[in-house]
């Protein structure tokens, strides 16, 4: 229960510092804006204000957010620095993936793996507000395996969660439908839920211990996967991939981190260079979305205010 609180609670603070964050912002570049003699004006259609004090604040929001990430980042790759594993501790484990039973089938292409996580979906005619992508089948499993790094072999002892496949790429399925038929036709998705809203859907989960589960999920009514988009991610024996978490020394491998926003428990393709890339590629989002930012303001400054001369005071 208490590793459930704290995880509760560390994700709760997580989103309110990144509201908070985003409030500040906004408010910061509304009140730049917004100055009028004797005090910074708080209406809400105040000359185009409205409009550009979020959209800065939003940018620059995202700015401060990519900063942040990749701070993080830059001190999981000081992880590698560390010559061991200690209990409790954040830890970044890259190497080799290594089975340790039999591997899995992946539904849609039939590659063997670790891992998998597939979808199904349809979209809806466009419309005035365009089309809508719908989910009909999704599941994702995973077998025992262990990262083979310079600290030993490190299970991964993922809970049953997508999320742990999120930052994998797409397989390219090809005519992969005989065989997604195939697999959704023979799959047990249970029996039918009705939720509060009246969907329907029908959802299997078997978890033998941490790391080692199946999922599958069915939107009644059924649909046929020939008209549907296939989607598919696995996780490769013998593949290099990296992945951040807590060391347990009691459970021998890597649980999720309780502070999920901060550093979600994903594996992700690459060693070392991957995370250094990463850590790049948010910089220079950082840097690009401060320039909008302050290109917004600069827009106000040079083309709103001469409109209105004699409104603004410094």
């Amino acid at each position: 229960m208490t590793e459930k609180s704290n995880w509760v609670a560390d994700f709760a603070k997580g989103c309110a510092f990144r509201l908070t964050l985003l409030a500040l912002m906004v408010a910061g570049f509304y009140v730049l804006l917004c100055l009028r003699p004797p005090f910074p004006t708080l209406l809400l259609f105040a000359d185009g204000a409205e409009v550009a004090a979020p959209i800065a604040g939003f940018f620059m929001w995202f700015a401060v957010l990519y900063v942040l990430y990749a701070r993080q980042n830059e001190a999981d790759i000081a992880l590698l620095q560390k010559r061991g594993l200690r209990d409790g501790e954040r830890a970044l484990v890259c190497g080799i993936v290594r089975p340790m039973g039999p591997l899995l089938a992946a539904p849609f292409s039939g590659k063997e793996c670790v891992g998998y996580y597939y979808t199904a979906t349809h979209r809806t005619s466009p419309g005035r507000s365009g089309s809508t992508t719908w989910t009909d089948y999704e599941g994702y499993a995973l077998a025992p395996f262990a990262i083979r790094s310079p600290l030993g072999d490190v299970r991964i002892l993922a809970e049953a969660d997508k999320g742990l496949f999120y930052e994998l790429s797409r397989e390219n399925l090809g005519d992969a439908y005989e065989r997604a038929g195939a697999y959704l036709g023979a799959a047990d998705f249970g029996e039918t839920i009705t939720s509060v809203l009246g969907g329907k859907s029908r959802t299997r989960e078997t978890v033998n211990g941490p790391g080692d589960f199946r999922v599958d999920i069915s939107i009644d009514p059924p649909r046929d996967p020939r008209t549907c988009d296939l989607e598919e991610k696995i996780i490769r024996p013998g593949e290099a991939v990296y992945a951040v978490g807590v060391y347990s020394a009691e459970r021998g491998g890597l649980i999720a981190d309780p502070n999920i926003l901060n550093t979600p428990f994903h594996i992700v393709r690459g060693g070392e260079k991957a995370l250094r890339r990463k850590t790049r590629l948010r910089l220079a989002g950082a840097a690009v979305c401060a320039g909008i930012s302050l290109a917004v303001v600069a827009f106000y400054f040079l083309v709103h205010v001469p409109e209105n001369p004699g409104r603004i005071v410094w």
